[in-house]
């Protein structure tokens, strides 16, 4: 039902186009073809299109690479919304999502504007992770009282990583 769509790096759209976003509460990790495993975050956007159609997404936003996959049922009726929604909420729960609903119908404009701004499936671009567990030499973290962090030693990152990784 739903087929990828690797011409869509996100969805432009604005409050009156959205019908609903139900998003996933976890980050699972998930094998998307063509990439490797990783965490991510779903979202299933329902859009109104031209006339009385709709189409529903499924974005899956990969939290390494720092984009998204996005999937998309054809063009539906409105009467068939519901159906192809829940088909997509649980095609989510397959890959291990645990989906929640916004109920973006229900906030005020400004509310829904701030969402639309801040959610993956809305957005752009967004800077891309570092996939070095150690970082670049130029690059400081800074704690909430805007000190610099001592650095720790590559060895002890790479226990660190091997034993998160037993988790």
């Amino acid at each position: 039902m739903f087929e990828i769509q690797p011409s869509i790096h996100h969805l432009a759209a604005t409050p009156e186009q959205v019908i609903s976003i139900v998003n996933s509460v976890n980050h699972p990790l998930v094998a998307v073809p063509g990439r490797t495993s990783q965490m991510a975050e779903a979202f299933v956007v329902a859009l109104r299109e031209v006339g009385d159609l709709a189409v529903v997404f499924v974005c899956l936003w990969l939290d390494l690479d720092r984009e998204q996959v996005i999937y998309a049922s054809g063009p539906i009726e409105m009467d068939e919304l519901e159906q192809v929604r829940e088909e997509a909420i649980a095609f989510c729960e397959s890959m291990g999502f645990i989906m929640e609903d916004t109920s973006f119908a229900e906030l005020d404009r400004a509310s829904q504007e701030e969402l639309l701004v801040r959610l993956p499936p809305f957005s752009a671009e967004r800077t891309r992770l570092s996939t070095s567990l150690v970082g670049e030499a130029e690059e400081v973290e800074h704690t909430a009282a805007g000190l610099a962090e001592p650095a720790r030693p590559p060895r002890d990152l790479r226990r660190l990583g091997r034993m998160l990784a037993r988790f």
